[in-house]
């Protein structure tokens, strides 16, 4: 027994309080108590969890990636052999990344791929597509545009006969067809079946039956594929790249990966060779206009000679000539790059592609003036495939285009106002050679005419011969470097199948979805917590009183199946229930040691309880003792004493009240020697005004002459208020809570007894505590030593239950 007594001169205290205090800490025993109770739960919640992740793992289609690495390596063999580096072969790694992503480049590798029609099998939940393994194929003639890009789904009912099904203008259509012509509205197909055994074992396998094909344009492979491509810088320095394709299908991921890099070289190669191309058709250009003057100035030569008889006049200038050679050959290669200039410049004026005007740098190469060009041509370069980039996927009028479009004005501006400068600084320098020419020339006056005029178509004819050899010397450059063109790109590591996929990972799923159920149980734990109110154990009783109550005990749990209240005590003294109801009586002995009868009032909250249960065990452990017991049933509402020993109904309580029976005619005789009982008899329809008139006064005090203890089973006082009377007439008041039961705010109801009804005394008892719980023995080592009790007694009423009953059955 403990006397729960906080405050030596205690208050009652407000309801309110009362409430507040039940909920306002945590309490770390309550939730180790619904956690054990839930813990059937929680292994339901995580068995569901991990069967709902492999539910997720089945029929989820898997996604494969397949990655290949690529190196931007700068290898022109015929730039090593001539010595001449050309400014635009250096890389912009950035340019090129963005080049990969671009739609442009990547509908150029799809191309490559038989995916103008994707083949699918389709099952119950899920659908596979038949990258380059399907059992047939699809030929068509389409003259309607909507019937791209929609799904023509087909079963095979024979060799000569299969049902098409499609959607037109929001219409489901179904027809049946022979496969080798399918003549539609708007287009003629033709499904050629590679192999029919094979369609129709597939078709037996899938519930649904059916096979589904599409018509894909171009633009649309490029939209479905471009969020499933990834390009990663992998390395700046060494210039890696990778180049990563996600897919259901790993085959087609792969092939996409390897195509896609293979493109890229291959587009790289046709962009310089274009360049190439575009320096020697100027250059052919050129030696036509020549050869064409070379050819008539050594006509003209010879015919003059011819003509006037002349010998070599060689021998009058050969060293005039030499100067004026040197001087000329000056004037010539200025010549040369004058018109090189002019030709960019009517380029770019006439809005040419600024890839034409590069290839015509090549020939300024070493010039004193060739960083001041190139300092404006390769951000043009750039710009220009920027706004290429960048029209693949908006339109002229876009905003980013009009801000590009003004960038290449303005290099252009600067490019030409640079051009036109350096073609004056030429032409200034020409004048100068031609003026150091025309001295020379003046030295030949003194020669005659003819000689005169002989020389000077020989002059001629020598600089129209050193122009001509001067372009095929540079034919033969750019033809050699056009052939020295080889992918600046490396293959580093080829595109693999992929044997695992990336999506669903299975660890992952699992432990994904093992932890959300693991949180969905604490969270189910938690709210448990919340909205538990019931008291579950002694210990827990004790911290919600707030009266100083004395704490009788708690009673165990019976196990067996018990449909009513009955006598127990007397069938197996030995047990723990037993000695539970022992410590009850002499922790009820310590309270008052006073000698004579005693009587004991015993009620509770609401039905269901234990009070009848309590009322009947402690009448039969006094019965124990040697002490004459008499138990009264006062529940007349909702008698159950009678239900308990066995008996009838006929006569008690209610007949003894209003005069109609003699108490000792309604007494009975249990099984226990001492042990008697009066039922509640006919049911009153007034027991509060029975138990207020006075007789019961009367019987108490006859009773108490015959009797050591009269017990009496109250209704429940949390309901009616018949009780209230008996219970302050009682010696020993007892309420009783029943633990998982009684909700915690019931205990105000005791506290309002003792506070509000001035009850001496009181007492409190739980029953139905669980003994195989830490929280029970925490609460019930009371009077006695529970070690010494579990080993000394045994509790032969505890029954073995299942898994199932012991998860998901706790009260």
């Amino acid at each position: 027994m403990k006397f729960n007594e906080e405050l030596n001169n205690p208050k009652p205290v407000e309801d309110t309080e009362i409430v507040n205090s039940l909920s306002s800490d945590l309490d770390f025993q309550r939730l180790l108590l619904v956690a054990d109770k839930s813990i059937g739960w929680v292994l339901l919640f995580l068995f569901v969890s991990v069967i709902s992740g492999l539910i997720y793992l089945r029929y989820t289609v898997p996604v494969y990636e397949s990655s290949t690495i690529i190196q931007i390596v700068s290898n022109n063999a015929a730039q090593q052999v001539l010595s001449v580096e050309n400014p635009f072969e250096k890389n912009d790694i950035q340019a090129e990344v963005e080049f990969l992503k671009s739609k442009f480049l990547l509908e150029r590798a799809l191309k490559k791929l038989p995916l103008e029609v994707s083949y699918f099998n389709k099952g119950q939940f899920l659908s596979y597509e038949l990258y380059k393994n399907s059992p047939f194929t699809v030929e068509y003639e389409i003259a309607d545009s909507t019937l791209y890009n929609k799904p023509f789904h087909f079963t095979v009912i024979n060799e000569n006969l299969l049902s098409l099904t499609y959607t037109k203008n929001g219409t489901l259509l179904e027809k049946e067809f022979s496969p080798e012509k399918i003549e539609l509205e708007g287009g003629v197909f033709k499904i050629k079946i590679n192999n029919y055994s094979t369609v129709v074992d597939m078709q037996n396998q899938l519930k649904q039956q059916e096979f589904t094909f599409i018509i894909n344009t171009p633009s649309a492979m490029v939209d479905k594929c471009i969020s499933n491509l990834n390009i990663t810088l992998i390395n700046p320095s060494a210039q890696t790249i990778q180049i990563s394709f996600r897919d259901n299908n790993s085959t087609k991921a792969k092939d996409i990966a390897e195509t896609l890099a293979n493109e890229f070289k291959l587009y790289d190669v046709e962009k310089r060779s274009q360049s190439s191309r575009k320096v020697l058709e100027f250059i052919e250009i050129q030696l036509d206009l020549a050869y064409n003057r070379l050819k008539l100035s050594e006509t003209n030569l010879q015919q003059y000679k011819k003509q006037n008889n002349l010998s070599d006049v060689d021998q009058f200038a050969s060293l005039y000539l030499d100067k004026l050679n040197r001087f000329e050959n000056e004037i010539i290669d200025l010549d040369l790059q004058l018109n090189v200039l002019k030709e960019i410049e009517t380029k770019i004026n006439s809005g040419k592609n600024e890839m034409e005007v590069e290839a015509l740098l090549p020939i300024l190469a070493g010039t004193e003036y060739e960083t001041s060009i190139t300092t404006y041509i390769a951000p043009l370069k750039e710009l220009s495939l920027k706004r290429q980039r960048t029209l693949q996927e908006t339109t002229a009028g876009y905003e980013a285009v009009k801000v590009i479009d003004q960038q290449i004005a303005l290099h252009r501006k600067l490019l030409t106002e640079t051009i036109t400068s350096l073609r004056q600084k030429l032409f200034s320098k020409k004048q100068e050679l031609v003026s150091k020419a025309g001295n020379i020339q003046n030295k030949f006056l003194n020669i005659p005419e003819k000689e005169l005029e002989y020389a000077r178509l020989q002059r001629m004819s020598s600089i129209d011969e050193k122009f001509f050899s001067l372009l095929l010397e540079k034919k033969t450059e750019f033809s050699i470097s056009e052939a020295g063109f080889v992918p600046q790109h490396i293959i580093l590591e080829n595109a693999q199948i992929s044997a695992v996929p990336i999506s669903p990972k299975k660890n992952i799923v699992i432990i994904t979805f093992f932890t959300c159920g693991l949180v969905i149980s604490i969270l189910f734990v938690l709210i448990r917590y919340l909205f538990y109110r019931t008291i579950s154990s002694m210990g827990e009783l004790e911290k919600t009183l707030n009266a100083p109550l004395y704490v009788l005990g708690g009673i165990p749990n019976y196990k067996k199946e018990m449909p009513v209240s009955q006598l127990i005590v007397n069938q197996n003294p030995k047990s723990l229930i037993a000695e539970s109801f022992r410590n009850v009586r002499s922790n009820l002995q310590f309270i008052s040691s006073a000698e004579g009868p005693k009587i004991i009032a015993i009620t509770s909250t609401i039905s269901g309880e234990g009070k009848t249960f309590i009322s009947i065990n402690i009448g039969g452990i006094f019965a124990f003792s040697g002490k004459k017991v008499i138990i009264l049933d006062m529940d007349m509402r909702k008698p159950k004493i009678h239900v308990g020993f066995g008996v009838d109904n006929t006569k008690g309580m209610s007949s003894i009240l209003i005069k109609t029976e003699n108490y000792k005619n309604c007494i009975n005789k249990s099984l226990l020697e001492n042990l008697d009982f009066i039922t509640a008899g006919p049911i009153p329809p007034n027991p509060s005004e029975l138990i207020l008139n006075g007789n019961i006064n009367e019987l108490l005090e006859s009773l108490k002459k015959e009797y050591d203890y009269v017990i009496i089973d109250n209704p429940p006082i949390g309901l009616v208020t018949d009780g209230l009377s008996l219970m302050q007439k009682a010696d020993y008041p007892i309420y009783v809570f029943r633990a998982d039961y009684s909700k915690r705010i019931f205990v105000k109801n005791a506290e309002k007894l003792y506070y509000t009804n001035k009850i001496k005394n009181l007492c409190v008892v739980i029953n139905g505590v669980n003994i195989n719980k830490s929280y029970y023995g925490k609460g019930y080592n009371y009077g006695y030593n529970s070690s010494y009790t579990n080993d000394y007694y045994v509790d032969d009423t505890q029954e073995q239950s299942g898994v199932f009953k012991r998860f998901f059955r706790r009260k």
